[in-house]
């Protein structure tokens, strides 16, 4: 007799999988990484924070103010990965997604964010509540979980 995978088991899964990720990332302040899974639990696409295709991996890194305005977020690429594929899809992410993230995201089709509650100090710097209200007013299904085992 075959066990049936509960949807919180799962999203501890994919979540596992982003935590694992988001250690390849080049920043050394914020490891950020995505996962896009579709309806049948299949593996769309993948990602993490960085500079784009070409961009030296360099000191621009270590300075938030360069940084920011050069990085493409987990979430982004991750949409731009999965090539016009993440339309009803589930995106899992070891963060949760900023506000400009939050757009893109509603704009590719994805329906549900799933996401490991960050800091308190992360929650402040990123607008944590704005988010998460922002994608309840998209209309995306959101599931936060406080850690993943």
């Amino acid at each position: 007799m075959t066990q049936q995978t509960s949807q919180q088991e799962w999203d501890a899964r994919w979540l596992q999988v982003t935590a694992l990720m988001s250690t390849w990332s080049k920043d050394p302040r914020c490891g950020v990484a995505a996962c896009i899974v579709n309806e049948d639990k299949q593996l769309v696409s993948t990602a993490y924070n960085g500079f784009p295709k070409g961009a030296s991996d360099d000191e621009r890194l270590h300075y938030r103010s360069q940084k920011l305005k050069m990085i493409l977020h987990a979430e982004e690429t991750a949409i731009m990965n999965a090539k016009g594929k993440a339309e009803s899809c589930t995106i899992y992410i070891n963060k949760h997604p900023c506000l400009h993230c939050c757009s893109v995201i509603a704009q590719a089709g994805i329906k549900r964010v799933v996401f490991v509650e960050p800091s308190e100090e992360f929650k402040q710097r990123w607008n944590f509540d704005e988010s998460i209200e922002y994608l309840r007013e998209l209309q995306i299904n959101v599931s936060g979980y406080k850690q993943v085992d």
